[in-house]
């Protein structure tokens, strides 16, 4: 999935259309969009560390496409 060089990658899950617009009124759907995009990261093997962080070590096995599209090789076109 990613380059045979490449150490650990890291990331911060923020959905986008939040971006400098989280406001009282739309807080909690920010916060369910945001673990939205927690689960998919997760679904590519990355894990959650602390609040905000979220890491992939590339030398640790990680899932198949298949695995992360939820389908098998004959399904796929």
């Amino acid at each position: 999935m990613f380059s045979a060089g490449c150490g650990v990658v890291a990331l911060t899950p923020f959905p986008l259309q939040y971006q400098g617009n989280v406001t009282a009124e739309n807080q909690r759907a920010f916060w369910r969009d945001r673990r939205k995009l927690m689960r998919y990261w997760a679904r590519l093997g990355f894990q959650r560390v602390g609040k905000e962080l979220m890491i992939l070590n590339p030398v640790l096995e990680q899932p198949t496409l298949e695995e992360v599209l939820g389908t098998t090789r004959t399904q796929l076109p």
